[in-house]
């Protein structure tokens, strides 16, 4: 089975995930030997941290709950896929498309979202004012037939330097034209945080 992430293909695990590696974990007077892959180990403690648990507390709260039976390792190892399964879930119920929506409407200065092949896939009433007092437009229907917009960097260099920045904020001129008509200004871009394709919310700085 193949399996992407960002847009690369993952075929096998990476080495270091995959080794085993055998720990005594404690808890008191509690003490258990458990081997595991690296991955899991790193998945159990994040779990265990989660429920305010030490490793040893944790291990043996699973046991516990379990009486002893079933085997340890296998059901540790399905309880931390759960777990990520699980916070996987709700960030994907909330990093979606619409909250890149979400983000520009509750702007209050002139803002759009961009997705990666330039296309503006939201934008405000304060962005639509802002071109409407600038360019002479029929209709909100007529920009939106006739809008085009480019960005002094290019998409793939403006996402370059926003993840190297942390996603600090970072900014760059534009052009706005409907038809024959355009003006130029500067925004602040900052990457949303929605899985998928990546969406840059650019704020319009004042003149």
């Amino acid at each position: 089975m193949t399996a992407t992430i960002n847009s690369k293909p993952v075929i096998t695990p990476k080495p270091e995930d995959l080794a085993t590696r055998f720990v005594v974990v404690r808890a008191g007077e509690y003490r258990r030997g458990l081997r595991l892959e690296e991955i899991f180990w790193r998945a159990l403690k994040d779990v265990a941290a989660g429920a305010g648990l030490s490793l040893g507390a944790f291990v043996r709260a699973v046991e516990q709950a379990s009486d002893g039976g079933g085997n340890a390792t296998s059901r540790l190892r399905v309880l931390c896929m759960g777990c990520l399964m699980d916070k996987l879930l709700s960030v994907q119920n909330v990093a979606n498309r619409g909250l890149a929506n979400s983000l520009v409407q509750a702007s209050p200065s002139p803002t759009f979202a961009l997705a990666t092949d330039r296309r503006i896939v939201s934008y405000n009433q304060s962005f639509l004012n802002l071109i409407q007092a600038r360019l002479s437009i029929e209709s909100s229907s007529a920009m939106a037939r006739n809008l085009r917009l480019s960005l002094d960097l290019q998409i793939v260099e403006l996402i370059d330097a926003l993840r190297l920045k942390d996603n600090m904020p970072v900014g760059t001129g534009f052009v706005i034209g409907v038809d024959n008509q355009r003006f130029r200004g500067r925004v602040n871009a900052v990457l949303t945080p929605v899985i998928g394709q990546a969406v840059i919310i650019c704020y319009v700085l004042p003149d």
